[in-house]
């Protein structure tokens, strides 16, 4: 189940502004996520929105279907793809992906994180 006050502040303008300003900056500061990267978790897609402005390729993988679909069609003709999934069991491939971010949900993981699909062939 989704908290309701998470949503909230992850679809805020003061949210906005720090993923934007600050987050996503200081995060990739010196790194190259590569061409086609994964995001876990994307929510209501604030981070969404600035990645896909920074990769040509990016796949959201978001396990509340109603987020996921919402995203999807907001999302829609651009350079995202949107799956409703557990990242931990999807049949996405290993190696696929040149990089990974996770940024709006790592507090509600746990060590399931361990089995998310390396991202590069080298693992």
């Amino acid at each position: 189940m989704t908290n309701e006050e998470h949503l909230l502040l992850c679809s805020s303008a003061e949210w906005d502004e720090a993923v934007r300003r600050w987050i996503i900056p200081w995060v990739l500061d010196g790194v190259d996520l590569g061409d086609d990267v994964l995001e876990v978790g994307p929510g209501q897609g604030l981070t969404t929105d600035v990645l896909r402005t920074l990769v040509p390729r990016l796949t959201a993988v978001e396990v509340h279907p109603q987020l996921a679909e919402a995203l999807a069609a907001r999302l829609a003709g651009t350079n995202v793809e949107v799956l409703c999934a557990d990242a931990t069991r999807t049949a996405l491939p290993a190696g696929r992906f040149s990089g990974a971010m996770c940024l709006t949900m790592l507090h509600h993981g746990d060590s399931t994180f361990r089995s998310i699909p390396s991202t590069s062939p080298s693992g």
